[in-house]
């Protein structure tokens, strides 16, 4: 019965020391005295916990080495303006309740937390000599990563980081050049990486799959060569900004993107051509597309609404924006300016007659002449646009421009749309008929063209005198494959009557022979 006793004593007195509170509150250290005094106080008896917060804040600070004994704090950790050389002493903390904050500590250069495994948010923000930054063992907390404004970070080491559930902040760091520490990472709520001009690529990344409300902000990385590190990226619950990386030439490796839940924005991207990547995105708020240099079309954008506003501007080289035309509702403005070489806007035109819906204003000024202004534009666009037979293919696009043949096609590719060629299936641009009767030349009275029978055949054709022909007991036998039964309608159009190859009777308009 004793030694039973003995081992059940030994239990709640390892529980005690393992949960033991040293101080409640706010134990503030705003000089090398009062860490000294607390540390002469409780780092023999025992405790391990501070249940409160730990603030450590003044510039005659410059030894926690005493703290050792600390493994829990409940709350926050704040350490700022000191002149702390190392945080030895904060080696052993595995939990900070709340967040840890570090920031203008400029003497410190290097931050670790080798034994941190549980924290909320992360926030270390302009210390001028620190260079590198570890947390070995983290790998998930609920709250917001932030790194800002290093001027000597080389090295990040979050290398055990699957999951983040709050923000991610990288901005501001001068010399870093690699997130090689987030390569585990999957997801986060938000990644914003800003005015990291060292960094180079975002290979590390390629594990991300999935971006919360934060959404996804690149800007301002000048020496970010590509974004394939995101080929694995499909929804980002938020805004997507891609903004002031001369270097990268293409959007390709987003075309995993299937939604984003907010904001597009491409922006100040020297390299890019066009915005082939984005054709797989969908998105639920505006769409801005502003002072990339080489832009010349929109080609990759894919979509028929457009939730938001609409910035086409100082795109210098863009000129064409016909993808455009798809888009059939804008729940925003539209706004094209600042684009010198855009000179063809006509589809402008679908949202300024109501073939399209848009909720807000239309601006158009600073493109090229046609595209000067929306006065402008209806004017130009009458002429540049029109469309004869209504097919809805313009006039100088269309292979038949009086007879409307939206299929445009053209069996023997000579520029002549079969709807209007005399003599489809054998190419005769000058479309030469020298007796007027509806057929080509190349067609008729040419040994050498097939036209039904070996010799040539001539079939019945005369336009005079105008008779009845009757057939009281025989059949009209056509030999001429390009003939067939030539009728006029009540508005004076003639068609020509020939069978397909399952004997359906095609009708075909075609210049009245008697005109």
């Amino acid at each position: 019965m004793k030694t039973r006793f003995f081992i059940v004593s030994m239990f709640f007195c390892t529980v005690l020391v393992q949960s033991q509170t040293c101080y409640s509150g706010a134990a503030y250290f705003n000089n090398q005295a009062a860490v000294d005094n607390f540390v002469s106080t409780y780092s023999g008896s025992g405790c391990n916990t501070i249940n409160g917060n730990l603030i450590i804040s003044g510039p005659g600070i410059t030894d926690l080495s005493g703290l050792s004994f600390l493994t829990t704090i409940t709350n926050s950790v704040s350490i700022f303006a000191n002149n702390l050389p190392n945080l030895d002493g904060l080696q052993n903390i595995s939990s900070i309740g709340t967040s840890l904050s570090i920031n203008g500590s400029d003497a410190l250069t290097n931050i670790t937390f080798n034994s941190l495994t549980s924290v909320g948010d992360i926030s270390i923000i302009s210390n001028d000599n620190t260079a590198s930054i570890s947390f070995p063992s983290l790998s998930t907390f609920s709250g917001n990563l932030g790194i800002g404004i290093h001027p000597l970070l080389t090295t990040l080491d979050f290398n055990n980081i699957a999951s983040i559930g709050g923000f991610v902040n990288i901005n501001n760091n001068t010399v870093l050049t690699s997130l090689i520490s987030l390569q585990n990472l999957t997801s986060c709520n938000g990644l914003s990486l800003l005015n990291n001009p060292q960094l180079a690529n975002l290979n590390p990344l390629a594990n991300l799959t999935t971006l919360g409300i934060g959404g996804l902000n690149i800007t301002n990385n000048t020496s970010l060569s590509d974004l394939n590190g995101l080929s694995n990226l499909t929804t980002i619950n938020g805004s997507l900004y891609i903004q002031g990386s001369p270097l990268i030439s293409t959007l390709g490796p987003l075309s995993s993107i299937t939604s984003v839940s907010g904001n597009l924005g491409i922006a100040d991207n020297d390299g890019i051509t066009d915005l082939i990547g984005l054709e797989n995105m969908t998105f639920s708020g505006d769409l801005t597309i502003d002072s990339n240099t080489n832009l010349n079309s929109l080609n990759g954008l894919n979509t028929t609404s457009i939730p938001g506003t609409v910035i086409i501007s100082n795109n210098t080289a863009l000129t064409d924006i016909s993808q455009l035309e798809s888009v059939l509702s804008i729940l925003g403005n539209l706004s094209i300016t600042g684009n010198p070489a855009l000179d063809e806007c006509c589809l402008v035109r679908n949202f300024l007659n109501g073939s399209n819906y848009i909720s807000g204003n239309i601006a158009i000024s600073g493109n090229n002449t046609n595209c000067a202004s929306i006065p402008v534009i209806i004017t130009s666009c009458t002429v540049t646009q029109a469309d004869d037979d209504n097919d809805s293919i313009i006039n100088t696009n269309d292979n038949c421009i009086n007879i409307a043949n939206s299929s445009q096609s053209d069996a023997d590719g000579d520029g002549i749309g079969d709807a209007c060629d005399n003599c489809p299936n054998t190419a005769n641009t000058s479309q030469t008929d020298s007796n007027n009767n509806g057929i080509g030349d190349a067609c008729e009275g040419n040994a050498s063209i097939d036209t039904g029978l070996s010799s040539g055949g001539v079939g019945i054709g005369t336009t005079a005198p105008h008779s009845q022909l009757e057939i009281a007991t025989g059949d009209v036998f056509i030999t001429n494959k390009y003939r067939g039964i030539i009728m006029k309608s009540s508005d004076n159009k003639c068609f020509r009557y020939q069978p397909d190859t399952n004997g359906n009777l095609v009708g075909r308009e075609i210049i009245c022979p008697d005109n």
